[in-house]
C-alpha cells in the first residue's frame, strides 16, 4: 500500500520535484524499515527456504478466496445466515451498512478528489486480490515473497483500512452539507446519532471476535491447576517436551510449559 502511495504521490504538475522527493522518502522508509525489522525478517526467510514453503503452488496460495456472491455478506453486513445470528463468534473483514454507506457516498461527492481515487483503488486492488484474479496470480508469479503466501482473503485488512477512511470523507461531506441547511446544533445532533448507528451496526450484526468467545480466567489459576505440568516439571534429567495440540497451528503452549521450566521440543515461534 506504501508502495501505490509512493507512485500515487507522483500525480499532477512538477513531475520531477515529486519524483525527487518520492525516491528519497521511499529509500529512506525502506532503509528504516529493513533495519527495526531484519532480526525477525531474516531468519524467517532463512527458516521458509527450509521448509516445505519456499514455493507455494497457486492453488495453495489462493485458498480462503473470496469469491463475488460473498462480498457483500463478508465485506459490507455478515447477515448470510439471516438477521437471527446477531452476534455470533468469529471475526469479520465487514465495515458495516452505514459506513459502507458514507464511503459510497464519498465517492459520490468527491469522484474528482485524488485521495479519494487513491482510497478507492485500494479498495478495488484488495477485493481482486481477495478473488484471487489475475492482480494475485501476477504478484504470485513475479513478485517474492508472494509465491510464499497464503489465504487470499488476508488482503481485506487493506480494504478495511482504505474502505473506512473513505466512510470518513463521506462523514465529512454529509455533515459540510447538513451544516448549509440547518443550524450548529442540530448538526451536532445528527453528528451524535450517525456516530451512535456506526457502533450500534458494528455491534448489532458483527461479530464477537474477543477470544472468539472464550471466557477468560485468572491465568494463576489455570496453571495451579494443571496436574499433568506439574507431574513433569517434577521429573529429574534435562530434558524437553511435545505436545500435541488441539486447537490447530495457531494455539502455542509455552505460555503453559515455560512457567514451570519446561521447554518445548519445537518452540513456537521463530522469535
Amino acid at each position: 500500500m506504501f508502495g501505490f502511495y509512493l507512485l500515487y504521490s507522483l500525480i499532477g504538475k512538477e513531475v520531477r520535484k515529486r519524483l525527487v522527493k518520492v525516491v528519497l522518502v521511499g529509500v529512506l522508509v525502506a532503509c528504516l524499515t529493513f533495519g527495526l525489522t531484519a532480526f525477525k525478517m531474516l531468519p524467517a526467510k532463512e527458516y521458509i527456504d527450509a521448509s516445505s514453503r519456499p514455493k507455494s503452488s497457486f492453488e495453495e496460495a489462493s485458498k480462503r478466496t473470496l469469491y463475488f456472491k460473498d462480498f457483500f455478506t463478508r465485506l459490507v453486513e455478515p447477515v448470510g445466515k439471516g438477521f437471527g445470528s446477531i452476534r455470533r463468534d468469529g471475526a469479520g473483514d465487514h465495515i458495516g451498512l452505514i459506513a459502507a454507506g458514507l464511503a459510497l457516498f464519498a465517492l459520490y461527492r468527491k469522484p474528482k478528489q485524488k485521495l479519494v481515487w487513491f482510497l478507492a483503488f485500494i479498495v478495488l486492488f484488495a477485493l481482486m486480490f481477495a478473488n484471487s484474479t489475475f492482480v494475485f496470480y501476477f504478484l504470485w508469479k513475479y513478485v517474492p515473497p508472494f509465491d510464499s503466501f497464503r489465504y487470499a482473503d488476508r488482503s481485506l485488512v487493506l480494504y478495511v483500512f482504505a474502505a473506512s477512511i473513505l466512510a470518513a470523507i463521506g462523514a465529512a461531506e454529509l455533515l459540510a452539507a447538513l451544516q448549509k441547511k440547518y443550524n450548529p446544533k442540530k448538526v451536532r445532533i445528527f453528528y451524535a446519532i450517525l456516530v451512535g448507528l456506526l457502533f450500534v451496526n458494528l455491534y448489532m450484526f458483527g461479530f464477537n471476535n474477543v477470544g472468539f468467545g472464550t471466557q477468560f480466567r485468572d491465568f494463576r489459576q489455570v496453571l495451579e491447576s494443571h496436574e499433568i505440568l506439574k507431574y513433569i516439571a517434577e521429573q529429574p534429567g534435562i530434558f524437553r517436551m511435545h505436545t500435541l495440540e488441539t486447537r490447530g497451528i495457531d494455539w502455542g503452549t509455552e505460555v503453559y510449559t515455560i512457567p514451570y521450566n519446561i521447554q518445548h521440543i519445537y518452540g513456537y515461534e521463530g522469535a
